[in-house]
């Protein structure tokens, strides 16, 4: 698992993931863990070599940004809270106190749900066409 949250560091901080990457690394053991167990119990179901590369693909699918995304401003919006939420720890206790560090982790966790929506306080951003 440590390997595997490694490279989700590096993608996130290169601003390539669409979840932080704790949710992503339990997304892939999950899935990992799921086609392993369905091959073993169930082999006959599954005969199939290509399901576990499906279900790699939908994985990878649902943790990474695209890179011809179609809602890029969300998909860029989502990536780079979810940089800066990788490097958060970095920061306390020298620059936040651990309360900031949580609150401003709260608030970059909200980031990608919020999607294309727009505030309820907040004006609607004008189209700069």
């Amino acid at each position: 698992m440590q390997l595997l949250r490694e490279v989700l560091d590096r993608l996130a901080v290169d601003g390539r993931l669409l979840v932080v990457p704790e949710t992503a690394a339990r997304m892939v053991m999950a899935a990992n863990t799921g086609v392993a167990l369905a091959l073993v119990v169930r082999p006959s179901l599954y005969p199939d070599a290509g399901r576990s590369a499906l279900v790699r693909d939908a994985i990878l699918r649902a943790i990474l940004r695209a890179v011809d995304a179609v809602d890029q401003e969300a998909d860029a919006r989502s990536a780079a809270a979810n940089t800066l939420a990788s490097g958060l720890g970095a920061l306390v206790p020298e620059t936040f106190s651990p309360a900031e560090a949580g609150l401003l982790g709260d608030w970059l966790a909200r980031v990608p749900a919020a999607g294309t929506h727009s505030s309820p306080n907040r004006p609607p951003r004008k189209d700069p066409s």
